[in-house]
């Protein structure tokens, strides 16, 4: 843009009728109008000479146009700038579907990560490929809450690296990547999910410790950490018994959850005799007794057939929530899931100002805590690393235990139970080929019991069954 007032040739001297150099003090300065960034670029030229000056600010001049040409900015955008610009496109690749709403999740707490290491003030134009060396240490040391595996860690770089080349594309960087400290190769997967399951023990003690916090948290609902603390032990007690992801699991609406009841009759059968026919006897003998009576045993000669029910969930885990992109429907225990629905009604009821819940509709996130926000990563962070603690479990960096272990472990406890690997598959939202290639043979509870198939073994001694 041509310069409005025009220089009087001593003091300030016109460079292509766009630019100015100007003396302050005995030093010339640079000073030109860039209209697509809407703001003066001053530049001292550090010379006491005008004809060095001239030349120095042509040569600035020059290379403005250069810039302006190929698309690159005078003035670096900061690096948090940069992180909400590609996130900002993330974003749009979810509403045409390209990425999943879960993946966009984790990618902006990848970059989260980054900030806190790089700095949210850091030139875009400042930054050097070997700015991320120390990116490694600094996520395995500034970690509080629990052990940062080996492949998170190398999944968080291939995610900045993937937004400095869309920055780069833009002009906005000057270098395509980042060269990282190296992460040592991915070991086996049947061996880091070995290591990364829990033992029955484990298990036992980490429910414990859920249900204990749970109710703790019940006493006072009025206190919004305790909201959060209950909304969080929910969920990791959830994803001991159903093995969701963390994506499927914070994206669940009521709407997703259906509650049904099954009804159940005991009463004895003989595995030598077809089982068909004995269920048939004792569906007649129960209704001939429930048309007799409102008693919930119908007597069959010194056997009783008691009738009951058992409540379950059908949880359907939406397509667009998955990684996998196809939905799926499995049956769940309905207890925490009631539980958890049943607290949230009695928040809204309470009618406290302080917490501002809202009432739960089948749009409700299942596990929302204060005004429908969904639970925070860090709040599931923090209250697993605490229950593991409690739970007094052993050698967290070497096992690899991080809260994706409760999947790992639901899914070998059913491969333990002999379940058909295909049923498993479809529950878990998972392939075939990933259940009989990862799961099978990872615990030497399933090499023992492969190894004397007429015994059960519990973990720490066989029982042969009887013939």
């Amino acid at each position: 843009m041509p310069i409005k007032n025009k220089p009087d040739g001593e003091s300030e001297i016109s460079i292509f009728d766009e630019a100015v150099i100007y003396k302050r003090g005995d030093y010339w300065q640079f000073r030109m109008w860039l209209n697509k960034e809407g703001r003066y670029l001053r530049q001292s030229l550090k010379t006491k000479k005008v004809a060095t000056a001239k030349d120095l600010a042509q040569k600035i001049f020059y290379r403005i146009k250069h810039d302006e040409e190929v698309g690159r900015r005078q003035f670096s955008k900061t690096a948090k700038q940069g992180v909400e610009e590609y996130l900002q496109s993330r974003c749009e690749d979810v509403e045409i579907g390209v990425i999943k709403k879960g993946r966009y999740g984790t990618i902006k707490t990848h970059l989260t990560h980054w900030l806190d290491f790089i700095g949210r003030d850091e030139k875009l134009r400042d930054l050097r490929q070997l700015d991320c060396e120390g990116y490694v240490s600094f996520r395995v040391k500034n970690n509080k809450n629990y052990s940062v595996s080996k492949s998170t860690i190398a999944n968080e770089q291939s995610t900045i690296n993937a937004m400095v080349g869309w920055l780069y594309r833009k002009k906005e960087v000057e270098i395509p990547r980042f060269e990282f400290q190296k992460v040592a190769k991915r070991k086996d997967a049947k061996d880091t999910v070995e290591r990364s399951v829990f033992t029955i023990e484990e298990l036992s003690a980490l429910e414990e410790i859920l249900l204990s916090l749970i109710a703790e948290s019940k006493k006072d609902l009025t206190n919004q950490k305790n909201i959060r603390k209950l909304v969080a032990c929910y969920y990791l007690y959830i994803s001991m018994q159903t093995g969701l992801r963390r994506g499927e699991a914070l994206q669940l609406t009521w709407w997703d959850i259906e509650f049904k009841e099954l009804q159940v009759r005991y009463g004895y059968f003989d595995k030598a005799l077809p089982i068909a026919p004995q269920i048939a006897r004792l569906k007649i003998n129960a209704s001939r007794e429930s048309s007799k009576s409102n008693s919930k045993k119908a007597i069959r000669g010194d056997v009783d057939c008691v009738q009951d029910t058992v409540e379950y969930a059908n949880v359907t885990v939406r397509e667009d929530t998955t990684k996998v992109k196809s939905e799926r429907t499995f049956i769940a225990p309905a207890e925490p899931f009631l539980e958890l629905q049943n607290a949230q009604l009695s928040l809204s009821l309470e009618k406290n100002n302080s917490t501002e819940v809202e009432r739960p509709t089948t749009k409700t996130l299942i596990f929302s805590t204060v005004a429908g926000k969904h639970l925070s990563y860090r709040a599931i962070a923090y209250w697993f690393s605490y229950v593991i603690h409690q739970a007094k479990i052993e050698n967290l960096d070497k096992r690899n235990i991080v809260p994706y272990s409760f999947r790992h472990t639901y899914i070998t406890n059913r491969v333990n139970a002999n379940h058909p690997p295909m049923a498993i598959a479809e529950d878990c939202g998972t392939s075939l080929e990933q259940i009989t290639n990862t799961y099978y043979h990872t615990t030497d509870r399933k090499r023992i019991a492969n190894a004397f198939p007429d015994s059960y073994f519990d973990g720490s001694a066989l029982y042969p069954y009887d013939h």
